[in-house]
């Protein structure tokens, strides 16, 4: 995963919104593994907050993170101070699984 700029969360973005889409509405749940993530550029931040808009308004109902570090714990919540979503975060992918 490593560092993420404007291109990355881009590409990130519209890959997952393809895939989300063939999902015809129905609800889904991302589980997100930070522990390769290393940093971001500034424009991540709101990039982030417009990704976490669109999946509320097509279908996601909970997001669950994976993190390694306080900095990814900060970052996570900067996106979502707005959103009302349901998050949560878990230590291995199998308790992210089991929370979804």
């Amino acid at each position: 995963m490593g560092t993420w700029n404007a291109e990355a969360a881009e590409h990130y973005g519209r890959d997952l919104r393809a895939h989300i889409r063939r999902l015809n509405g129905r609800p889904w749940a991302r589980i997100i593994d930070l522990r390769g993530y290393e940093l971001h550029t500034p424009e991540v931040i709101e990039m982030g907050r417009q990704f976490a808009a669109w999946a509320a308004e097509n279908g996601c109902v909970f997001h669950c993170y994976i993190y390694s570090n306080v900095m990814q714990r900060d970052t996570v919540k900067a996106m979502f101070d707005d959103s009302s979503q349901a998050r949560d975060e878990a230590t291995t992918m199998e308790e992210a699984v089991e929370k979804c």
